[in-house]
């Protein structure tokens, strides 16, 4: 497999049903658990991406949607506009990127959105040090940012499976 994700791709998070509210989605489908490193998505030029979606939906009941739950949801978002995302806090940008890489060992499609600085990633329920502030922020405060910035780039895309 690749081991480079390229800027002109897309990515696709496969959503939750109980990531929308009043049918939009929420920040919190970009959310990472306690010690995740990377929000899993799925690479749509990978040839395996459809079947690989649908697997997934088809074992997991949360994230299948319509009358006979016979759809999925994913958020399209393209790999080289994640790249750009920079985080702000207090008005200054911060030294973090946000990287997507192929997580690909088990699913042929998958991939990873990392946050990181200087090249360790960043975990929720932190601390790290900000030289441009010169002073600890909460890992969760530039989490939320990543999250925000990853929703207004989403594209919500519904298929049957």
């Amino acid at each position: 497999m690749n081991d480079v994700v390229l800027d002109t791709e897309n990515v696709a998070r496969i959503l939750n049903r109980n990531w929308f509210m009043d049918d939009e989605l929420m920040h919190i489908a970009f959310a990472l658990r306690y010690n995740e490193t990377y929000i899993s998505v799925n690479r749509t030029s990978v040839e395996s991406f459809s079947d690989d979606v649908r697997n997934f939906a088809k074992d997991h009941d949360d994230f299948t949607f319509g009358n006979d739950f016979d759809k999925l949801r994913y958020a399209k978002l393209n790999v080289g506009d994640i790249r750009k995302i920079n985080v702000s806090l207090g008005g200054v940008q911060v030294s973090v990127n946000v990287e997507v890489e192929p997580r690909d060992k088990h699913i042929k499609s998958h991939a990873g959105i990392f946050t990181r600085q200087d090249d360790k990633n960043i975990k929720p329920s932190g601390n790290i040090f900000v030289p441009e502030l010169k002073e600890n922020v909460s890992t969760d405060d530039i989490l939320l940012k990543v999250r925000y910035k990853l929703l207004e780039l989403s594209e919500v895309v519904q298929e049957k499976i």
